[in-house]
C-alpha cells in the first residue's frame, strides 16, 4: 500500500550520517498492532500556525522489496517555500524570500488509534543535498531507506517530515516550521519452513543492439522503435537531438524509471550476461523537473540504465554511444526483450 498525504502547516539533516528516528530505542516492541506496556506514544514538536510552505508540498513513501527478503522505503514528492504568496505575520513590507533550512524525520507505528515510537532508521543522504534551498522537486536527495523489521516490526506506519524555514529583512529574521506526513505499511514476515523451497521467478530476456540516426548517409537507420516488435511503427520511444545532447523521448503512456542494480549488485557498470532475468533488474521512480514521471532521458549518461514502462511490458535499456554534430547524430543503446 502506498499513501500520500499533506498534513498541516504550522512547528537534522546533517550532510553525512543521519538517523530517521522517533526517539525510541531499538528494543521497542515490534508487532502488528499488539499493545505493550513498554510502548510509548510518539509526541511531536509543535508547528507554526501558518508558514511559507508551498501548498503543493507533499511527500509519498513507497515500500518496495529489496531483493534480499526485506524492504526499503523510497521517498518522492515536493518540498518548497512560496515566498511571494505568504503574508508574514506582523510584517507589511516587501515579500521576504524564505528558504528551507533543514528537515527532521520521525516515524511511528499505528496501534489502537495511537502512533507508537519505533526504533531508528538510517536515512542515506546524497552529497548534493544542500541547505538552505527554496525547493526540493522531487525529493531526490534521499536514497532508499532500509527497513529493519527486527527494529520497527510490521503493520501500518506514519512518517513525519518537519520542515524548518526562515527568511530575513535588514531588521529581523522570521522562522517557521511545518510538517508533512506520509503513510506506509510493512507486512508480517513470512514464516517459511526450512524444508520448503520457492522456485525463483525468471523471465528470460535477451539483449538487442539498436542504433538511432538521422544522418543523411544512414537512410536505413531507425529514429524510433517499438521494443516488443523491433519495428519503428507504433514506437515506444523516439530520438531527439537538442543542444548537442541526444535524448530518448517516450510515446504517450510510456515512462522511464531508473535502474539501480541487477541481481543486487552495487552498480550497473557491466551489462549482465544474456539471457538475463527481467525480475533481477531493480528500479525506482525517475521524475522530470516538475515532479512528474520522466518521459525524456539523456542518453549521454552512459552509466545510467533505464527501465521503460510500456503497455507491452517493461524493457531495460542502456546507452552505449551517443554522437551529436549540430542537428545530426547517432544514439546507440542496447535493450532487453523476452526471448522467443
Amino acid at each position: 500500500m502506498n499513501f500520500m498525504k499533506k498534513l498541516f502547516l504550522g512547528s537534522v539533516f546533517a550532510l553525512g550520517s543521519i538517523g530517521l528516528t522517533a526517539c525510541g530505542d531499538d528494543s521497542s516492541s515490534a508487532g502488528d498492532g499488539d499493545s505493550s506496556s513498554s510502548a510509548e506514544e510518539l509526541v511531536l514538536s509543535s508547528v507554526s500556525e501558518t508558514s511559507p510552505l508551498a501548498d503543493f508540498s507533499e511527500v509519498e513513501a513507497k515500500r518496495t522489496a529489496d531483493g534480499k527478503g526485506g524492504w526499503v522505503l523510497k521517498l518522492t514528492g515536493n518540498i518548497a517555500t512560496e515566498s511571494d504568496a505568504f503574508e508574514t505575520p506582523g510584517y507589511d513590507g516587501d515579500p521576504i524570500t524564505y528558504m528551507v533550512d533543514s528537515l527532521s524525520f520521525d516515524v511511528g507505528r499505528k496501534e489502537d488509534g495511537k502512533v507508537i515510537r519505533v526504533g531508528n532508521l538510517p536515512v542515506p543522504v546524497r552529497s548534493d543535498f544542500k541547505f538552505p534551498k527554496e525547493q526540493f522537486n522531487p525529493l531526490f536527495a534521499i536514497d532508499e531507506i532500509p527497513l529493519n523489521q527486527d527494529s520497527i516490526g510490521w503493520g501500518d506506519f506514519v512518517l513525519y517530515i518537519t520542515v524548518y524555514m526562515s527568511g530575513s529583512t535588514e531588521e529581523k529574521t522570521y522562522a517557521f516550521t511545518a510538517r508533512l506526513e506520509a503513510e506506509f505499511d510493512l507486512p508480517k514476515p513470512a514464516e517459511v519452513s526450512s524444508s520448503s523451497s520457492v522456485a525463483e521467478v525468471c523471465t528470460q530476456v535477451d539483449s538487442v543492439a539498436v542504433e538511432f540516426s538521422n544522418e543523411y548517409n544512414k537512410i536505413t537507420a531507425k529514429q524510433a522503435i517499438n521494443f516488443a516488435t523491433g519495428a519503428a511503427e507504433n514506437p515506444h520511444v523516439t530520438m531527439s537531438l537538442e543542444g548537442g545532447v541526444g535524448y530518448l523521448v517516450a510515446a504517450s503512456g510510456v515512462t522511464f524509471q531508473q535502474i539501480d542494480s541487477y541481481d543486487n549488485s552495487s552498480g550497473m557498470w557491466v551489462a549482465p550476461a544474456s539471457p538475463a532475468c527481467l525480475e533481477k533488474f531493480s528500479y525506482s521512480p525517475r521524475f522530470d523537473e516538475e515532479g512528474n514521471s520522466a518521459t525524456k532521458v539523456n542518453m549521454q549518461e552512459s552509466t545510467q540504465w533505464y527501465m521503460v514502462l510500456t503497455a507491452d511490458g517493461n524493457f531495460p535499456i542502456r546507452p552505449t554511444r551517443v554522437q551529436v554534430n549540430g542537428s545530426e547524430g547517432n544514439i546507440s543503446f542496447i535493450y532487453y526483450k523476452k526471448t522467443n
